[in-house]
């Protein structure tokens, strides 16, 4: 599919959401499509200068311990994901998977930031976004951990 293609479905996500057209324009123009097969690693992929939109597919993440590997969360189309998503720790390695065949919209992070400066309503968008997902991926790792001490 071609990036063109996907513009009806980037309308709808959620960081998307009522936001202007000419905002929406520069990153759609500053973005490109990455694909991924499945049981691709993307964690070691992701860098701090990017952000990424799932468009199709879905992604998994764990968290690797020394003797177990802990499924935090599944992301899919329309969850946004960024080095600083992945609660990156000391002790515990995060391992990012495609589950499918999985296309993003790769995204300068430097843009987002001088956008979201410049237009509040989609820093309200990407902060409800990366909220949702942090908070789940948060209380379900936290849950596995503890019963894996028991």
């Amino acid at each position: 599919m071609l990036k063109s293609e996907y513009v009806f479905n980037l309308k709808n996500i959620t960081i998307f959401q009522d936001i202007d057209h000419d905002v929406f324009k520069r990153v759609f123009n500053a973005s490109k499509l990455i694909e991924f097969q499945p049981s691709d690693n993307l964690g070691s992929l992701l860098s701090d200068d990017d952000l990424l939109i799932i468009l199709q597919g879905e992604l998994a993440l764990y968290f690797m311990t020394k003797t177990v590997s802990h499924h935090v969360c599944t992301m899919k189309p329309g969850d946004t994901v960024s080095k600083a998503t992945l609660l990156l720790t000391d002790t515990h390695d995060p391992l990012l998977c495609a589950i499918s065949e999985t296309v993003c919209l790769q995204i300068p992070i430097h843009l987002i930031k001088e956008l979201t400066i410049s237009h509040p309503l989609l820093k309200r968008n990407l902060l409800r976004s990366l909220q949702n997902k942090l908070i789940l991926s948060f209380e379900t790792l936290t849950k596995q951990i503890e019963q894996s001490k028991e």
